[in-house]
């Protein structure tokens, strides 16, 4: 299940993140962030059952930068 969030939203960010590129509209940017924090966040916690500690503290850390981001620019 976890895997599945995983790939969807990576997937989804990927999609973003191409649409922003050829539109040259840059204000979706913050979206593809938010979608690349819950990849972390579900890769973290697959990792975490999985008993690879140190994986899952990285990701978890990347995941709570990139959502504390893409909050920072969708209130800003």
């Amino acid at each position: 299940m976890l895997r599945l969030l995983r790939i969807v939203s990576a997937l989804i960010a990927t999609a973003i993140g191409l649409f922003a590129i050829i539109t040259n509209k840059i204000e979706w940017l913050p979206f593809m962030n938010l979608f690349l924090g819950a990849m972390f966040a579900f890769s973290g916690m697959s990792e975490w059952l999985e008993k690879k500690k140190g994986i899952a503290l990285f990701s978890m850390i990347l995941s709570g930068f990139a959502l504390l981001s893409a909050l920072y620019f969708l209130i800003k």
